[in-house]
């Protein structure tokens, strides 16, 4: 599980490689949509870890929350997938 801890190096680190995962996990399943919970589980992440990189998603304009509040691809509520 990746959790906060260590310098501010590790903590970006830590970041980053969370990133990649939530993206990669939303690019490889289309339609998909996820609480943050449900990310958080699914990626193996600390609900702090994932808090925040749902949050740089978002900011980042990949990820929208929807109206059940889930996050869900940008890419593909604009298009209405």
């Amino acid at each position: 599980m990746l959790t906060l801890s260590g310098d501010q190096d590790e903590f970006e680190q830590v970041l980053v490689r969370a990133s990649h995962l939530v993206r990669s996990q939303f690019l490889e399943t289309p339609g998909l949509r996820l609480t943050g919970p449900q990310t958080a589980l699914l990626c193996s992440l600390d609900s702090e870890v994932c808090a925040i990189v749902l949050e740089r998603l978002i900011t980042a304009r990949f990820l929208v929350m929807t109206r059940h509040a889930k996050f869900a691809r940008a890419a593909e509520i604009d298009s209405g997938a």
